[in-house]
């Protein structure tokens, strides 16, 4: 990643100024490796702190600056992990809405340190504030009596308590549309997979109409589909890991006719169904450790008091027992044909 930026100074005196004639940004994708392992890395929509900084005087009033991130840099990076192109791993973006997206060579205590040091000086001198204009309308009054000083010196701690029930309401809000929205996008994967089973049943019947057994499974799964949307992710977890058994067994009696993994309509089904059992389970782990941090959360104290007040409950974990497959080539399978 490099920014380059020309800056010229124009004016002269009180009225002179740098101004930027010319910018260019570019980044590149690259893979961050931590301990846990390689994750890929979409710098496009990132907020950029931090970095190599050069500079270079050209004249006295043009000047040249490149800020960069190179290989072999340390990094933090926080931002949503999304199925990345290739539809079988993850990789770290540009979420949605407002979502932070931070990537910088300060270590995580540095950025903190950084992102809150502003807002705690601020606080620092409105809570001041706020206790020398109690004083002062006090004073104009013409009252100084010692309960003046005590109420005067109490509206500080107050206003601060106030803030922090204020930023723990903000929390929970937080945490439980961080679920409800890892959740959402499960679902939404849910029903488009469902909906290849009409597809799959299709196949199945037209093709492999001596494989009953198979028939039969495809069949129960359809019927089950309406109750299934009813019901959460403990329902959706039960179904979907029915799904994925049949879903296998498809695969394995395919490999035994291969006219049949060879025919177009037969590989675009393989590989949808490929596509959508990885987003689920890319997505499986990234909604339960949601879930994790947000009953985590509701139940420590002072917090489970605000959350009771605020109607919050524990939300169910999504234990579907599926994995995440390699996606069949279609340019493969239409060479066969």
């Amino acid at each position: 990643y490099y920014d380059y930026q020309i800056t010229e100074r124009r004016g002269s005196g009180k009225n002179a100024r740098w101004v930027t004639v010319h910018t260019e940004v570019r980044s590149t994708p690259f893979l961050l490796r931590d301990p846990s392992g390689v994750v890929p890395i979409n710098l496009t929509g990132a907020e950029i702190i931090g970095g190599v900084v050069e500079t270079r005087n050209e004249t006295s009033r043009r000047r040249h600056s490149e800020r960069s991130i190179r290989e072999g840099h340390s990094l933090y990076v926080l931002g949503s992990a999304q199925v990345g192109p290739s539809g079988d791993r993850l990789e770290i973006g540009k979420g949605d809405g407002e979502l932070p997206y931070l990537v910088s060579t300060l270590s995580e205590r540095e950025l903190m340190m950084k992102k809150a040091g502003a807002g705690m000086i601020a606080l620092t001198f409105g809570m001041s504030g706020l206790t020398l204009a109690a004083l002062g309308l006090l004073g104009n009054a013409g009252s100084f009596a010692a309960t003046d000083f005590l109420l005067a010196a109490l509206l500080a701690p107050i206003f601060q308590l106030t803030i922090n029930v204020g930023m723990q309401f903000n929390d929970l809000a937080f945490l439980k549309n961080r679920v409800e929205r890892a959740w959402a996008n499960i679902d939404v994967s849910l029903k488009k997979r469902a909906d290849l089973l009409p597809g799959l049943q299709s196949v199945v019947s037209a093709q492999l109409s001596h494989e009953s057994e198979l028939q039969e499974r495809i069949a129960q799964l359809r019927s089950r589909y309406a109750s299934s949307q009813a019901g959460g992710p403990e329902e959706w977890a039960q179904f979907v890991t029915e799904e994925a058994a049949t879903v296998d067994q498809f695969r394995v009696v395919a490999e035994r006719y291969p006219e049949l993994r060879s025919g177009l309509l037969t590989s675009k089904l393989f590989n949808d169904l490929t596509l959508l059992e990885n987003e689920i389970a890319l997505m499986r782990e990234g909604y339960n450790e949601s879930v994790e941090i947000y009953n985590t959360t509701i139940q420590s104290f002072p917090t489970v008091v605000l959350a009771r007040l605020g109607g919050h409950e524990r939300r169910a974990f999504f234990r579907a027992d599926v994995e995440v497959h390699q996606v069949p080539s279609l340019g493969e399978s239409l060479q066969v044909l």
